[in-house]
């Protein structure tokens, strides 16, 4: 037996390393990346594009030097009175020549002033496709963690140009080296990897600024900018023969892309510059833009230790302190903005400081993470911009804005908007891109299209208002791996938790200016209930004076001469009439629509689409409970069951009808407690005896408990109590807690006896009632047992730490109790969940 080995065409390599540098942007970036690592302090990319299209228009000294390369020049370009030479456009020569002529004149020019590379280097590492070299050396000599890994870097030289010629001068040395190659001989049929070959030259003496000016023809503003530049030793790429057509929009796509390929902090030590022969005083020094207008900065740092904590820094920007102390303290001393972080002290601080576990960024996500993804996550630090595009105009003289500048904003964030990753200083594609919302910020928002000051834990951020940047390292961060195309990072199980972890730490931010805006939000609306309250007695005070008045007009039979009034003033008195009635007619139609708003609340408790669907199900609900009897007497007729007696249960029709009852008697259960709320009885507010009530709601729920081994207690002693609410309220707030129930008996930590106790009692005006499971208990990852009556709060999450629940149950059991004037409060129960509701008895607004 013989050992044969494998062999690559020339082609596919070639192919393999364009697969992974897909355009020219991505090349030139993988270009300057390898300067990174070679531990330069400046990398200058000279694009020599001045004549990337045939010039209408030559000087005579630039005639004088182009007619010596070619006689095309002299066809093509006749003098002018000027003395300058002008495209003749009437030649009889085609002008594809003279296009390729000048194209060919365009080259891209990468130089760096890094340890460089000597010619053991280029032969075994440089000429070897997929080399190892940087995975088992990635520090580089000044502690850089080298960006490269793959080894294919060098193809991104292939995908610029059709020839490339590289200088190189290795630190501590006098001896430089030439390396050359034609891409096109990878085209060549027939040929493998080992038969295409590079010219590598050895140069005595080299100097690199001599070499420099000598290949770009001593171009006066890159012979200046090396002037004071340190080149004792570094690496020179000279690409031509190029394959785009290198334009002021192309290579200015290549400055703002190299404006966002490092963050600020880190070009301390590392400097860009571009230039353009094309557009000269167009570029420069790429410096990254620092965002110093803003409403909001978020700073996280994870570092991988035993706790487990992120620590998380969140500045305020938004709010102008000075107002809010001469408008706006009544907001500050409302009782759920005196503790920290919402006090005032805090506001004028304008940072502060908390620290949150992992498990409280994904409340519930532990209680599913069976491959202990939290463990490998590793360290990361996260940092993102709020700057809201404008202020509307409802919104002003609500919150103490400060005042922006709202077309800078919409500027700056079309062109840094986005969150970024970096791995160790450099940018990882695609993530930040114009469009490319990675995080799902969008869908996010759109399902919570509220404003911050609406409701409670309904606020999200749009991906349009935020500036970010995640950093990673290849060290820290090994589970997080590029895709082959590196255009992105693989989607495993780490970086979707990873993902989900960002929103938790973007939720802190949302939080915080949700509660804050909110509470600034209700008291202007308080403020601006007093003063309806005030137009509102007016108004009623003066339709009863109107129909006193009246009443004594028909009783006297007063004329209007004798009244002693003018017809001015009685049209005065008509206008505030007409005006008092006009309000209470709005009155009452808004009070109409606000009883619409909480049906349609109601109703979304059990879903829209039983409603939509109510006859349908209806009719199933009657089928359901007769259908599996009408068929066991079907099959007694032909199939009698003592001739099935002998076969196993997974054969016989009679047991298998049975198990079909079961499931039936379970779904008629789900139909019948979903159908309720269509009932119109149930959506018209009336006197309920709470007493028959519970016995009600035993009744409905206490089949499908008992098959599940939940118990029901509810009240059972003679003590009866009115209370004026819409039946629909009540199972609203019923149906969602006893569901949460369901879910909490089914987690870990819960009780083996299945309890779920209702009781009553009636103190004072109110009721109250105690409801309580022996369930799990509340997550111990909320900090704040509160937070569960925010909108979208919820641990139901699956094994990538997705949230799946709705997170919507409790927040509408909240809002239903608040618009009654009530009260809820969690409980400490030692066993389970427990909450204690206070609902007054004579109802909402009476």
């Amino acid at each position: 037996m013989s050992k044969v080995p494998f062999k690559v065409s020339a082609r596919t390599a070639r192919l393999i390393g364009r697969e992974n540098v897909a355009n020219a942007n991505g090349a030139v970036v993988e270009l300057v990346k390898n300067t990174y690592d070679a531990d330069a302090e400046n990398c200058i990319i000279y694009f020599d594009n001045k004549y990337h299209s045939i010039p209408h228009t030559l000087s005579s000294g630039e005639y004088s030097k182009l007619s010596t390369m070619s006689d095309i020049i002299e066809t093509h370009y006749i003098a002018d009175i000027e003395g300058n030479y002008t495209l003749n456009l009437n030649a009889n020569a085609s002008t594809i020549g003279l296009n390729t002529f000048f194209s060919n004149l365009c080259c891209i020019y990468i130089i760096d002033n890094g340890t460089g590379m000597n010619d053991s280097i280029i032969q075994n590492h440089w000429m070897t496709i997929g080399t190892d070299i940087k995975d088992k050396d990635y520090i580089s000599p000044k502690s850089r963690v080298k960006t490269g890994a793959k080894g294919i870097g060098r193809f991104a030289l292939d995908r610029l140009g059709k020839v490339c010629e590289m200088y190189t001068l290795p630190a501590g040395k006098t001896n430089g080296y030439l390396w050359k190659v034609d891409w096109s001989e990878f085209e060549k049929p027939n040929l493998s990897i080992d038969q295409i070959l590079a010219d590598l030259t050895e140069i005595p003496n080299m100097d690199l600024k001599q070499t420099i000016k000598s290949i770009t023809n001593d171009y006066s503003l890159l012979s200046d900018l090396i002037q004071d530049l340190k080149l004792d030793s570094g690496t020179i790429l000279k690409i031509c023969l190029l394959n785009d057509d290198w334009d002021q929009y192309l290579v200015s796509k290549i400055f703002e892309n190299l404006e966002i390929l490092v963050p600020p902090k880190e070009i301390s030590d590392f400097k860009i510059t571009l230039l353009s022969s094309l557009e000269e005083k167009e570029y420069g020094d790429v410096s990254p833009d620092f965002c110093d207008e803003y409403d909001y900065k978020v700073s996280a740092k994870y570092l991988d230790g035993a706790n487990k904590t992120v620590k998380i820094t969140i500045e305020r920007n938004e709010l102008d302190i000075s107002s809010i102390e001469t408008k706006y303290m009544n907001v500050i001393e409302h009782e759920k903005m005196k503790e920290f972080p919402y006090n005032f002290e805090t506001f004028k601080n304008k940072s502060f400081i908390i620290e949150r576990t992992l498990s409280s960024l994904l409340p519930g996500f532990k209680d599913v993470d069976e491959k202990k993804t939290l463990d490998k996550i590793g360290d990361f630090s996260f940092t993102f911009y709020y700057l809201k595009n404008q202020v509307p105009t409802d919104e002003k003289g609500v919150y103490p804005y400060k005042s922006i500048h709202s077309s800078f904003r919409k500027e700056w964030l079309q062109k840094f908007g986005g969150i970024k990753i970096f791995r160790d200083g450099f940018r990882i594609r695609p993530y930040g891109e114009p469009g490319y919302d990675w995080l799902d910020l969008g869908n996010r928002a759109a399902k919570s299209p509220g404003s911050a000051g609406q409701t409670l834990g309904g606020y999200r951020v749009r991906p349009t208002q935020i500036s970010g940047s995640l950093h990673i390292s290849r060290i820290t961060n090994v589970n997080f791996q590029d895709k082959s195309g590196r255009e992105g990072i693989q989607e495993n199980d780490e970086f979707k938790v990873l993902k989900e972890l960002l929103l938790g730490i973007i939720s802190v931010f949302e939080n915080d200016r949700n509660h804050i805006m909110y509470y600034f939000n209700k008291v202007h609306k308080s403020t601006v209930a007093a003063k309806k309250k005030q137009a509102e007695e007016l108004a009623k005070k003066i339709a009863e004076e109107e129909t006193r008045k009246k009443d004594e007009d028909k009783a006297d039979n007063t004329s209007q001469e004798s009244n002693g009034k003018t017809e001015a003033s009685e049209d005065k008195d008509e206008d505030v009439i007409i005006l008092a009635n006009g309000f209470a007619a709005q009155k009452n139609e808004l009070d109409e629509k606000n009883e619409e708003i909480r049906i349609s609340r109601s109703l979304s408790s059990s879903g829209l689409l039983i409603a939509s669907f109510a006859h349908e199900f209806k009719t199933l609900h009657r089928k359901l409970s007769s259908r599996t009897a009408s068929l066991r007497d079907l099959l007694e007729d032909t199939l009698p069951k003592t001739k099935v007696e002998h076969l196993p249960a997974f054969k016989n029709p009679y047991v298998l009808i049975d198990e079909m009852e079961n499931q039936d008697a379970k779904l008629s259960q789900w139909l019948k407690i979903s159908l309720l709320t269509l009932k119109k009885d149930k959506r018209k507010r009336t006197n309920i005896d709470i007493k028959e009530y519970f016995k009600e709601l035993h009744a409905t729920w206490n089949v499908l408990l008992s098959q599940r081994s939940i118990l029901l207690v509810t009240p059972s002693g003679e003590e009866s109590c009115e209370i004026k609410v819409l039946p629909i309220d009540l199972d609203s707030i019923f149906s969602n807690l006893i569901a949460n129930s369901i879910d909490a008996f089914k987690r870990d930590g819960a009780s083996k006896e299945r309890i779920i106790t209702i009781t009553w009692e009636k103190k004072n005006d109110n009721l109250i009632i105690f409801y309580s499971d022996t369930g799990c208990g509340l997550s111990a990852d909320y900090e704040n047992p509160e937070v569960i009556f925010n909108a979208f709060v919820t641990t139901k999450r699956d094994k990538h730490g997705n949230i799946i629940g709705t997170g919507l149950g409790m927040w509408i059991v909240k809002n239903i109790i608040d618009d009654y004037a009530g009260k809820i409060n969690i409980l400490k129960p030692e066993v389970g969940f427990g909450l204690e509701i206070i609902l007054p008895i004579r109802g909402r607004g009476e």
